[in-house]
């Protein structure tokens, strides 16, 4: 699980890096927006695309 958890950070992490090079506001929007494009992009089989999943599902449990 802490395996997950890294990883899942490691991709929110760099997402956020990629949203402030491009001078894009952070948010929670902004954040699950740019997931759903690395899901769509790679195979939903592929490790990137099943890390931006997990994230994608952690964003929205916090929401809860």
């Amino acid at each position: 699980m802490s395996q997950k958890m890294d990883a899942i950070q490691k991709i929110i992490g760099e997402t956020v890096v990629k949203l402030c090079e491009k001078k894009v506001p952070v948010s929670k929007d902004s954040i699950t927006e740019r997931l759903l494009r690395v899901i769509h992009k790679d195979s939903a089989d592929s490790e990137k695309g099943r890390i931006a999943t997990s994230a994608l599902e952690f964003l929205a449990q916090s929401e809860s």
